[in-house]
C-alpha cells in the first residue's frame, strides 16, 4: 500500500536545478517535519543565490504521516503502474526481459517529469538508473551527492557498477564530502569518464560558518543545548540489520555489538551519547529495546544524540565509536575521532558478490577498507580481528585524557562550486 497520491502533475513546477532524494534520507525532524540533511541544505544554499529549485521524491515513499520540510512532488503511483504494466507484457519472457521493458517505461516517466520542471541540472542521493538515462537522452547533467561512506563492497555502489552498466544509465557526476572519498570514485569511473568533484558536505558547514542568515541552524543550535557535566562524551552511532550483515559478530536481533555494550554497562568515568540511525529512529519497539538496555546506566543518553543535529552531537564529544557507519568521515571532518569496531570492512564480500568477481575486476575496483583516507590522517583506529573490550578502554582513555584539539575550521562546503556547476 503507497503512502500518499501522486501530486506531481498539480505540484511540480519549471525550475533551475530539480532536487531528488527518498524519504529515508530525509533524517532530520524540524517542527514535526522531515528535513534532509544534504538535499535540503543544499537547496538552502541555491536558493539563498536566487536558483530556483523543485523537490522530487524517489520511489516508494511509505510513511503515511511523513510530512517533509520543503514540498516534495511524488510520482509512486505513477512508476508502480509502469512496473506492473511490465510484469504483465513480459510475464511469458524471461526476467531480463522484465528489467529491460521496466527500464524504459519508468524511463519515460522520468523524460516527462524532466520535461515539465524544464531544470538546467539534477542534483540526487542515489538517482535511479532510468533517471540517469532520461537526463542522458534529453542532455542534462546529473549528480549524485555522496550521502555516506563510499565502498565498492556496499550493495548500492556494486550494483551501479555491474557488468550491464552502460554511460547512459550512470549519472554525469559525483559530487564528494572529501577528498578521500572522491580518489576512490575516480578509480571505480575510470572507465566510463564520469567527473568527480569534491563540493564538501553541507550539513556541516551550516553548523560551522555562522550564517546569520541560517535562522534553522540558529534555533536548532539554541534549541538543541546539551547539559554537560563533568565527565567526557563518547559518541556511539548505530546501524541498522547489523545481525544480517554480519553473522559472525552480531546474535539475531542485536542492536549494539555485545562487547561494546558491555564496555558501556561497566564505564562511570564517560558519557556514552548512543545515537541511532533514522531507519531505527522510526521503530518505537527497536527503541524500547536499546533504552531498556541500559536503563540503569544513568551516564548513558539516547534520546538527546539521535534526536539533535549530529554536528551539535559531535562538537560536544572528544570521541566516536561505531561499527561502521560514515559518521566516521564526519567526524574526521570535525576534529574528533573515531574507533571502528569493524575488522572485516563494509560489508561481507559474500553477501555481496564479489567472490564471484575475477581478480582483475577486483584490482580495478580499487578494493580495499574503507575510511582508509581517515586513518592516514590519524583519527580512525580500527578494532583487529574482533573487537575487543580492553581495546575499546583503553582508546577511551587516550581521547578522554588527551582529544586532540580541534582545527580551526571555518569552511566545510564549497558554495561557489555549487553556484558554478549549475549555472
Amino acid at each position: 500500500m503507497l503512502a500518499m497520491r501522486d501530486n506531481w502533475i498539480d505540484r511540480l513546477g519549471k525550475c533551475d536545478v530539480l532536487l531528488l532524494g527518498h524519504e529515508n534520507d530525509r533524517g532530520y525532524i524540524v517542527d514535526g517535519k522531515y528535513y534532509s540533511q544534504i538535499i535540503d541544505s543544499l537547496r538552502f544554499y541555491l536558493e539563498c543565490n536566487n536558483i530556483s529549485c523543485e523537490s522530487v521524491s524517489l520511489p516508494f515513499k511509505k510513511n503515511r504521516s511523513f510530512i517533509d520540510y520543503y514540498p516534495y512532488s511524488i510520482l509512486d503511483r505513477e512508476i508502480l503502474w509502469q512496473i506492473l504494466c511490465s510484469a504483465i507484457l513480459s510475464f511469458f519472457q524471461n526476467k531480463k526481459k522484465f528489467r529491460d521493458v521496466s527500464f524504459l517505461r519508468v524511463k519515460k516517466v522520468w523524460i516527462k517529469i524532466l520535461r515539465r520542471s524544464c531544470p538546467s541540472t539534477v542534483i540526487a542521493i542515489l538517482p535511479h538508473k532510468s533517471l540517469c538515462a532520461a537526463c542522458f537522452e534529453l542532455g542534462i547533467n546529473i549528480y549524485d551527492y555522496q550521502h555516506g561512506g563510499v565502498a565498492w563492497t556496499h550493495p548500492l555502489h556494486i550494483a551501479k557498477f555491474d557488468n550491464e552498466t552502460t554511460r547512459e544509465k550512470l549519472p554525469t557526476g559525483y559530487l564528494c564530502w572529501n577528498e578521500g572519498s572522491a580518489s576512490r570514485l575516480r578509480n571505480w569511473n575510470s572507465q566510463y569518464h564520469l567527473s568527480v568533484i569534491v563540493l564538501g558536505h553541507p550539513w556541516l558547514n551550516r553548523f560551522i560558518s555562522h550564517d546569520k542568515n541560517d535562522k534553522l541552524i540558529k534555533r536548532d543550535k539554541h534549541t538543541h543545548r546539551f547539559s554537560a557535566n563533568d565527565r567526557k562524551n563518547i559518541l556511539v552511532t548505530l546501524q541498522p540489520k547489523l545481525d544480517y550483515l554480519y553473522p559472525n559478530f552480531f546474535k539475531k536481533n542485536e542492536i549494539i555489538n555485545s562487547i561494546l555494550a558491555g564496555v558501556i554497562k561497566k564505564s562511570k568515568e564517560v558519557n556514552w551519547l548512543i545515537r541511532l540511525h533514522p531507519m531505527q529512529a522510526r521503530d518505537p519497539s527497536l527503541k524500547a529495546k536499546i533504552t531498556e538496555q541500559f536503563a540503569e546506566n544513568s551516564n548513558v543518553l539516547i534520546t538527546w544524540p539521535t534526536k539533535a543535529p549530529l554536528p551539535i552531537v559531535i562538537a560536544q564529544c572528544v570521541g566516536h565509536i561505531t561499527w561502521n557507519s560514515a559518521v566516521i568521515v564526519e567526524a574526521a571532518m570535525l576534529g574528533v575521532r573515531s574507533y571502528l569496531l569493524n575488522p572485516v570492512d563494509l560489508f561481507d564480500p559474500k553477501l555481496v558478490g564479489i567472490e564471484g568477481m575475477s581478480e582483475k575486476q577486483i584490482i580495478q575496483s580499487s578494493l580495499q577498507y574503507n575510511f582508509v583516507f581517515e586513518e592516514k590522517m590519524g583519527m580512525v583506529e580500527r578494532a583487529i580481528k574482533e573487537p575487543q573490550e580492553e581495546h575499546i578502554k583503553k582508546w577511551v582513555k587516550k581521547v578522554s585524557v588527551e582529544p586532540d584539539a580541534p582545527e580551526d575550521r571555518t569552511k566545510l562546503f564549497d558554495t561557489q562550486g555549487l553556484l558554478n556547476l549549475v549555472k
